[in-house]
Parts: structure tokens; C-alpha cells; sequence
């Protein structure tokens, strides 16, 4: 579907589809799926071997085979899973040339139902299949050897004096096009219904969220600041990332100023917020309609473009939100609100209920929009999307989101 351009599995700013063509765009996760397939499979034919193959317990030949084959099996299927999440959380279509491949070929699966039509009028079904199969196959070599776009099969049998139906008997018998994908429908909703009945008994892995995988070369565009690195290479410590200020994402006109609580050690080291793989930030942001599709961390400076922005009620980074004293808050409230009235953002999102009651002196807020606004801007609190908050699923935690969103939709622009 993709080689038709049907749909895309995503594709991110910067990424390099192919280093001979590029104007491809490779569905390279669905391609890493099937090659960590054959990966697992590989292990699965390795242990296999071993039935029958030791004569004591302990045997060598055993024991050299599962010290690589059973570590290694979890790491390729754990990168096969949450790559396919990935491929499921960025997944779309392309209408306008669905649209296109149905006007070409949908023709041809109805033959069947024309067929039909044509014998309930009276005509013998040898008669009606013999006009079928000639106007259709002139109809499919006019477009395989002559380039034709349009397919003129209706045309066709419309203007055959053997069959009995007219242009629009035959367009009505094409009205229902999911009538012409079987029992898809009902398969789909058996996946669902089995999907929901595991979600519902684990919630919290419900609410789980794929890290993003990184493009091939870095996107064009700034990424923020990263931490130095030190000898060789070697990454820095925590203590050297604590002292590093990781610069906001903001611009002119911001609709939206998200406010998370304080940067982790992932995002002062990357440059990027919300950059921990479990983090759900950026999917919650996607699902609720802010973006157009699902940003990776390092696409941050995308967002200016669409009117948010990004920053944090504490700047010193830290392992945990708990390792913050309730002066750095206060602190970081009083900062925000001077931030808040020299960027003018129309709304301040503030990613956290405790940290915006810590920040404020808000004890008894809770989640929604609040009375008070912040230096001069309307203030909505959001739930944490840190993967630690098992209170709030992707789905609900989405429609939170959602629910900001149409607020800033619904508010004139000042």
C-alpha cells in the first residue's frame, strides 16, 4: 500500500528515505519489523536444534546457544513491538489517491454484482458474462496499454445492447463500497473488542507510548542545546547535567505556552523537552489536534509555526520531580509569570497539578481550566504525561488535551 502511495507509515523531517533516490520515502520501520522477524525466527530454528542434541543437563552445546539466543531474542522482539507501535501511532492515508485507486479499479470488483444485476433483469448468465469479460478486458487494456486514466468500464456496459442496465443502475450497484471488502469489517472489530478487553485489565500499559526513533541525519532546524559531552565521548553525569539550562521553544503569537515541571536528564543532555522515550507528551499532543501528526522531540522547533510553545516551572534538571524543594516552585512560579507577560501567550498550559500547585500556592486546583490567570494570560492544567502517572491513559489524557484545544480554537485571537 505504501509502494502505492496509498498510505505512509510517517516520515519525519530530515529523514533520508533512500541514499541512491531522494524522493523516496522507505517505509523503513515496517522494513525493520520484518527484519527483526527474521532475526527471531533465526533464534527460534537455533533453539530449536538443541532438542535431542545433549545427552547431560548443562551440556555445552546448549548452554552456547541460549546465552545468545534468549537475551538477544527479548532485545529483537522488544525493538520489533515498539517499532510496530511506532508504525500503528503514526500510520495514515492518503484520501485524494484512495479516492483514485477506487475510481480505477473498484470497476472491476463489481463485474460480480453486474453479473447479478444483469441475470435478476432476464438476461442468461452466458450472455451476461461473455459482455462483461469483453468490455472489461478492453477496458483494462486501455489503461495498461494506452495510458488511459479514467476506467470506462461502466461506460462500457452501459452502451452494450446484450445487458439491460443503464449508467446509473450500474453506478447505484458500486454505491456501497465497504460492501466490497468482505468480512474486513467484522475481523477489524474482533481485533478491537479483543484489544479493549487487554487494555481494560492493564490500564497502565494502555497508556504506554513508544520512544521515537531517529531520523537518519538531524533535521534542519534547531534542535536546542545540548550538554557537552566529556572525554571520549563519555556522557555526562548528573551532576553536570543539573547545572545545564535547557533554552525554551517559543515565538511570536504563541496560542499555546506549555509549561512542564522541570527538565529530565534525557532532555538537558538532548536539548529536546519531554524527550524520555515513555513520556507520552508528544503522542497526547498529536492525538488531541495540535499537530498534524506526531512530532519526535528533536522536531521541538516545529511548534512556533502552529502557535506553542514550550518551557518549565524549574529550570535545574533533575532524575525526578521530587528532587524539587517547594522554594525552587515558588521560585519558578513567580519566574513563570514574568515569562508569561513578556511572551504574551493567550493561554498557559501547565503540564502537572502538583506542580502548579506547588508553583502558585493552589492547593485545592484540580485539572481544567483555572480562575486565575497568569501575567495576563488564561491558565489550563494539564495532566503529567510522564509515563509514572498511571492515573492518566493516552486516550483520556488526549481528550483533556483535546478539550484545551478547543477552547484556544473557540477564543478569538488578541
Amino acid at each position: 500500500m505504501a509502494g502505492h502511495e496509498l498510505v505512509t507509515e510517517g516520515f519525519k523531517p530530515g529523514q533520508v528515505g533512500s541514499s541512491a533516490m531522494p524522493h523516496k520515502m522507505n517505509t523503513r520501520s515496517c522494513e525493520r519489523v520484518n527484519g527483526l522477524m527474521v532475526i527471531l525466527r533465526g533464534y527460534a530454528s537455533m533453539t530449536g536444534e538443541l532438542a535431542g542434541d545433549q545427552w547431560n543437563e548443562g551440556d555445552v552445546s546448549c548452554s552456547v546457544v541460549r546465552r545468545v539466543a534468549l537475551p538477544d531474542a527479548f532485545f529483537a522482539l522488544d525493538g520489533l513491538l515498539e517499532t510496530f507501535l511506532t508504525v500503528l501511532d503514526e500510520f495514515g492515508a492518503f484520501p485524494a489517491v484512495v479516492a483514485r485507486e477506487l475510481d480505477r479499479y473498484l470497476p472491476f470488483l463489481a463485474t460480480t454484482k453486474v453479473l447479478m444485476g444483469a441475470v435478476r433483469a432476464g438476461v442468461g448468465r452466458e450472455i451476461a458474462h461473455e459482455a462483461i469479460k469483453e468490455n472489461a478486458v478492453a477496458s483494462a487494456l486501455a489503461m495498461r496499454e494506452q495510458g488511459a486514466e479514467r476506467n470506462e468500464l461502466l461506460d462500457k456496459l452501459a452502451a452494450d445492447p446484450r445487458l439491460p442496465l443503464d449508467r446509473e443502475q450500474l453506478a447505484a450497484l458500486m454505491a456501497d463500497k465497504l460492501s466490497f471488502t468482505g468480512a474486513a469489517a467484522d475481523q477489524v472489530n474482533a481485533v478491537v473488542t479483543a484489544v479493549e478487553k487487554v487494555t481494560r485489565r492493564h490500564p497502565e500499559a494502555a497508556g504506554y507510548a513508544p520512544g521515537a526513533i531517529p531520523v537518519t541525519r538531524a533535521p534542519a532546524g534547531p534542535a536546542g542545546a545540548r550538554a557537552p559531552r566529556g572525554p571520549a565521548g563519555a556522557r555526562p553525569t548528573p551532576e553536570e547535567l543539573a547545572r545545564v539550562r535547557v533554552p525554551d521553544v517559543v515565538g511570536p503569537e504563541l496560542r499555546v505556552l506549555f509549561c512542564g515541571i522541570n527538565p529530565g536528564l534525557l532532555t538537558a543532555e538532548t536539548g529536546q523537552h519531554f524527550a524520555r522515550p515513555g513520556n507520552r507528551f508528544w503522542p497526547v499532543l498529536h492525538r488531541s489536534g495540535f499537530t498534524p501528526r506526531r512530532f519526535a522531540p528533536a522536531e521541538q522547533h516545529l511548534l512556533p509555526a502552529l502557535g506553542l510553545g514550550i518551557t518549565n516551572v524549574v529550570a535545574r534538571p533533575s532524575a525526578r520531580a521530587d528532587e524539587l524543594t517547594a522554594e525552587e516552585y515558588r521560585e519558578g512560579g513567580t519566574l513563570l509569570t514574568a515569562k508569561v507577560a513578556r511572551l504574551a501567550p493567550r493561554w498557559l498550559a501547565v503540564v502537572g497539578i502538583t506542580a502548579y500547585r506547588a508553583a502558585f500556592g493552589e492547593r485545592r486546583a484540580v485539572v481544567g481550566p483555572q480562575e486565575r490567570t497568569v501575567g495576563g494570560a488564561r491558565v489550563w492544567v494539564l495532566p503529567n504525561p510522564s509515563g509514572l502517572n498511571a492515573h492518566w491513559s493516552v486516550e483520556a489524557m488526549a481528550g483533556e488535551y483535546g478539550r484545551l484545544r478547543e477552547a484556544v480554537d473557540a477564543a478569538p485571537a488578541r
